[in-house]
């Protein structure tokens, strides 16, 4: 399979953010979908940037936002034929295995498809953390 003329990861993540802005107003969470920079940098910013700690690997997009008993999204885009790195499949890995989803996409569509079931998730419950909060809301307000 060859590439789509024209189509570029930078476009169609571009176009993921722009959609996530528009629909602010339908999920207020999408303000916090943020992109983590990586090495498609010039060599002589990747020193600066390995010592600002951006690490090889970490997936393009991230959202913090816990659902579905995740504790938040990754995504990494690619344009086919292109396919994700061994860096890319093992941070996508570790981010599985600590309870976050992680995927692989081709295309924006694809993308606002899976943010927008995501977001449907109900939101995961962290017991401990709630707990916590409430006793020292019972203590703020003595």
């Amino acid at each position: 399979m060859t590439g789509h003329p024209g189509i570029t990861e930078h476009g169609e993540q571009s176009a993921v953010i722009d959609w996530a802005n528009h629909h602010l107003g339908t999920w207020p969470e999408l303000r916090w979908l943020y992109a983590i920079p990586n090495w498609r940098v010039k060599a002589g910013h990747r020193i600066l940037m390995a010592e600002e700690g951006v690490k090889k690997g970490v997936l393009d997009l991230c959202l913090p936002v816990a659902r579905g008993g995740y504790f938040g999204w990754y995504c990494e885009m690619k344009i086919k034929p292109n396919k994700p790195t061994t860096h890319q499949l093992s941070f996508l890995a570790f981010a599985l295995e600590e309870g976050y989803q992680a995927k692989i996409a081709y295309s924006a569509d694809e993308v606002i498809q899976d943010l927008e079931e995501y977001l449907t998730e109900p939101r995961t419950a962290f017991p401990a953390l709630v707990d916590e909060l409430e006793n020292e809301a019972r203590h703020y307000w003595r």
